[in-house]
């Protein structure tokens, strides 16, 4: 199994005029080493027979039958435009987060809010498009690395929050996270691992009618008493 937290692109090749697939792209498409394609997965009775048989090492499979072969009920179905596409397994869903891998089966995955993998062939060899992961965490659009300008267009972590508004993380902390109104983590991870859809913290705003930078004059002067 790959270490990397983010999956290689698969080799797709041409034979006989359709998109194959080999035994190396077959175990890059899977995140997995290459034995483990031809003495485990290829030997199954409802794996794709390969289009091209030289030998055990020498293999091409169309791309479209691995892909409907893939495709799980409830999965994220792929296309062969997808082959290509950056992928993320556990581990690199907790690099992208911030929290460690198990955090990310365990719970970050299994929220049903979550998108679907598009492979799903056991718990070791699963993997999620990239683009349906910054999705689900910006449903607005791509991911702004600005937390300036990340309002109305990302999420914010607790420093990026107090950032935008004006305060410390103390004051963040110990006032505005406080208050029974202010809008719930939209992911949440541990307390040093959160983070708020910058859209729901400007919703907020606007219900109290105010904007980011009268935030702060509100967070101090809700500061617990001798802070």
């Amino acid at each position: 199994m790959s270490s990397s937290t983010t999956t290689t692109h698969p080799s797709v090749v041409m034979a006989t005029g359709v998109p194959c697939l080999d035994v190396a792209g077959l175990a890059a498409l899977l995140g997995c080493a290459r034995h483990h394609v031809v003495h485990r997965l290829a030997p199954q009775p409802g794996f794709p027979r390969p289009v091209i048989h030289i030998s055990c090492t020498v293999r091409y499979w169309r791309s479209s039958d691995v892909l409907q072969w893939l495709h799980r009920p409830g999965g994220r179905a792929m296309s062969l435009a997808d082959l290509d596409a950056p992928r993320l397994n556990t581990a690199g869903i907790a690099a992208l987060l911030g929290c460690t891998r198990q955090h990310a089966a365990d719970n970050v995955t299994k929220r049903v809010d979550f998108p679907p993998p598009c492979i799903n062939v056991s718990n070791r060899m699963r993997s999620w498009l990239y683009r349906d992961v910054l999705a689900w965490l910006n449903p607005q659009g791509a991911l702004d690395a600005s937390r300036d300008e990340a309002i109305g267009h990302g999420i914010l972590d607790a420093d990026g929050l107090a950032q935008w508004l004006g305060c410390t993380r103390k004051h963040l902390s110990q006032s505005l996270l406080m208050r029974p109104d202010f809008p719930p983590p939209f992911l949440y991870a541990s307390r040093r691992m959160r983070w708020w859809r910058a859209s729901d913290v400007q919703a907020w705003c606007k219900d109290k009618g105010m904007a980011a930078e009268f935030a702060a004059p509100l967070a101090r002067s809700h500061v617990v008493e001798g802070v």
